[in-house]
């Protein structure tokens, strides 16, 4: 792999300039796209090219504000590193132009005022976010080559998303008791040396994280002190449920419903999030509220309540994995038999489920459809709100203008009124 860091130049401008711009930062919130509109992200994976054979050219460029690529990592040394470097950088795409990363480069060429931002860590590749967060001359360290490999690869931003800060993640992960505060200390040597390429390069550079939905996990999260340095927070408002546990419920429900019998249900759910990182000095515009495009399923759910907060025997089996649909496999699924495939609506979580008594003894899956992400939209103008996020961008239907297409259809909501 070629050096992502071999600016000898951008090295001495970013090392004379980041401590000058540390503590003048004065880069208003991006309220909003530089087109007016509310922030519509998406996550793009780059393992996506292979068994879905799914590439940058598909994603819905037209109906996106930033696109975040994942997922990189920190290297031994302390440095972001490319997990997957053929995929990244080398393999041919369309349009004459090598990797994901090229590929993007042409699609922002196609579609001005289209951002896209590295993605680093992930909850596979968390395990080093803790040593690098140190000290000084760590954070340093790290900074530099991810700002690098942003200009390298005519990027706009990073998203570093840490899964988790003290505690938590996998099991591999390195923790320490002061995460949380040197979280804050590294974003913000990240803003400072982003403001100094900024500088130099006559532009604003964009600095966003992934954070956690549940409040085991943002408890240790500094947020007040975390958005002064941050454009926006991709909160992370999904897997409340899964398969991971033996009773099915919604993965992404926006209300509390009260005949939830799980111990989670009155923490378990988006509004819950959203308010806390609000009464946590997150300034609400900051908020982008993430969506998910896949869907939890499982099986040997018996035919009571249409399947719903049901005993299951385990996950079902899947599109790729067991447990987790593509909404698009889903989709089709409900189509093509909606006899056995039968969706339905919980009116006081506001997000759909589907139930098919005759598969795998009883499947019951939770998703998204156009109506809830209709209600999420309404939610994010109702509570001012920065914009929705998409993870990931693969498991949508392939025609952003369909009607079908969540992402597109976030976008035509989100757009029908200015944000005020």
């Amino acid at each position: 792999m070629r050096s992502l860091f071999s600016s000898l130049l951008l090295t001495a401008v970013l090392t004379q300039e980041q401590h000058h711009h540390a503590h003048h930062y004065d880069h208003h919130p991006s309220d909003q796209s530089s087109n007016g509109q509310y922030k519509v992200v998406t996550y793009f994976p780059e393992w996506a090219i292979y068994d879905q054979k799914f590439f940058v050219k598909d994603l819905p460029a037209k109906q996106l504000t930033h696109i975040n690529y994942a997922f990189t990592k920190v290297s031994s040394s302390g440095e972001i590193q490319l997990s997957d470097p053929w995929a990244a950088m080398q393999m041919p795409m369309e349009g004459g132009v090598k990797g994901n990363l090229g590929a993007l480069i042409l699609l922002k060429q196609q579609n001005p005022g289209l951002k896209t931002l590295v993605s680093v860590g992930g909850w596979s590749d968390s395990d080093r976010f803790s040593d690098v967060a140190l000290n000084d001359q760590t954070r340093q360290k790290f900074a530099r080559s991810a700002v690098a490999f942003v200009n390298e690869h005519q990027m706009d931003g990073i998203d570093i998303d840490w899964e988790y800060p003290v505690g938590g993640g996998m099991e591999k992960n390195h923790h320490r008791p002061e995460d949380g505060g040197n979280y804050v200390l590294l974003l913000k040597e990240l803003r400072a040396q982003l403001n100094a390429l900024g500088q130099q390069k006559g532009k604003q550079y964009l600095l966003t994280v992934a954070s956690p939905a549940g409040d085991d996990n943002f408890k240790t999260f500094k947020l007040g002190e975390m958005a002064k340095y941050l454009d926006w927070f991709n909160l992370m408002t999904y897997d409340y449920h899964g398969d991971w546990e033996s009773q099915t419920n919604h993965q992404a429900a926006l209300y509390a419903n009260p005949e939830d019998p799980s111990s989670q249900k009155n923490r378990y759910f988006i509004d819950y999030t959203v308010s806390h990182y609000i009464s946590a000095g997150v300034p609400s515009q900051k908020i982008v509220l993430g969506t998910p495009l896949y869907c939890r399923g499982w099986k040997g759910v018996k035919n009571a309540n249409n399947g719903l907060y049901q005993h299951a025997s385990g996950p079902a089996s899947g599109t790729w994995d067991s447990g987790q649909f593509d909404y698009s496999d889903l989709l089709k699924r409900t189509k093509n038999q909606p006899d056995q495939y039968k969706v339905h609506w919980d009116s006081a979580a506001q997000v759909p489920y589907v139930y098919a008594p005759g598969v795998e003894g009883g499947m019951f899956a939770t998703f998204e459809n156009p109506q809830s992400i209709t209600n999420k939209v309404n939610y994010i103008k109702g509570r001012k709100l920065g914009g929705m996020m998409f993870w990931d961008a693969s498991n949508d239907v392939r025609n952003g203008n369909s009607g079908d297409s969540l992402t597109g259809t976030a976008f035509r909501a989100l757009n029908t009124a200015a944000m005020e």
